[in-house]
């Protein structure tokens, strides 16, 4: 049999080169799906294994929110036990900020989570754009309203009747927003103007202010307790709820939210939350 040494050669050359061709193919495309397509247990691993909550301090206390007690170690109410359940069901242990440093002036809670004292924090935040620049915010959890109290024999029943009024409103949250945005006609006043020493509902009794402005069911709450109180029967605004997170956490907040829509959808976190329409 004759053979063409020249032509078997030049074959296997043209099988060597294809062979390395489609190994390099091969190996470009395993980086490139590597790349592409990272591994999910990694993707979904929790960056953090002890979790530190702000929820408050020693003697502060929005019943049935939070209290903390003096001498106890942690805070209870609604929303304690609705950040343990969550953590419990993430199976992460947690742990309390005690002696974070406050003046009564700011916004502590999100102050906590952005200068890394805390990882997350709830204390019936409201979801805001500007909050959300500094923390991240889970899911609403409850949605509330503005609520505006004045004393029982005030003659004021609507927003017309504040004019001219002294409308207290602390300034770090929503309502004192609001309330310059709504009310200017009024004298809006805040802690900086009032003091600390007295609470708003006092400052009404006194004839301080005339007008008190926050959360309703927290305002229904305190009416009563404070009989001689009254609060105008509707809300104002759509407040939500929610558990601010470290940026530093993404993972973590979306297991949060995995959760709440699981209790959402179970009814749950109705058993949680039904307390704060009382």
């Amino acid at each position: 049999m004759y053979i063409n040494y020249f032509t078997l050669r030049n074959r296997l050359l043209i099988l060597l080169f294809l062979g390395i061709f489609l190994i390099s193919c091969s190996s470009e495309q395993e980086v490139k799906e590597t790349k592409e397509s990272p591994k999910t247990e990694s993707s979904n691993t929790i960056e953090i294994s002890k979790v530190r909550i702000y929820g408050g301090q020693p003697g502060m206390a929005q019943i049935p929110l939070f209290e903390w007690k003096r001498g106890e170690s942690k805070p209870t109410g609604v929303e304690p036990r609705l950040i343990e359940y969550i953590l419990d069901q993430l199976n992460l242990e947690y742990e309390y900020v005690l002696n974070y440093p406050i003046d009564g002036y700011g916004d502590e809670g999100i102050q906590a989570v952005m200068t890394d004292v805390a990882d997350i924090s709830i204390q019936n935040i409201t979801i805001t754009e500007g909050r959300s620049e500094k923390v991240n915010f889970s899911d609403p959890y409850y949605v509330d309203g503005l609520g505006i109290m004045v004393r029982g024999i005030s003659e004021c029943s609507d927003l017309d009747d504040l004019k001219g009024k002294k409308v207290f409103a602390y300034r770090f949250s929503t309502t004192f927003k609001w309330a310059n945005e709504n009310l200017k006609e009024s004298q809006i006043v805040s802690q900086e103007d009032m003091g600390l020493n007295k609470h708003p509902i006092q400052l009404l009794r006194e004839g301080v202010i005339d007008a008190y402005l926050s959360d309703f069911s927290g305002l229904k709450r305190e009416q009563a307790k404070n009989i001689d109180m009254r609060i105008f029967p509707q809300k104002f605004t759509v407040e939500k709820y929610g558990i601010a997170v470290s940026k530093k956490y993404p993972i973590l907040l979306k297991k949060i939210n995995e959760i709440l829509a699981r209790m959402q959808e179970s009814g749950r976190l109705k058993d949680f939350t039904s307390e704060l329409e009382k």
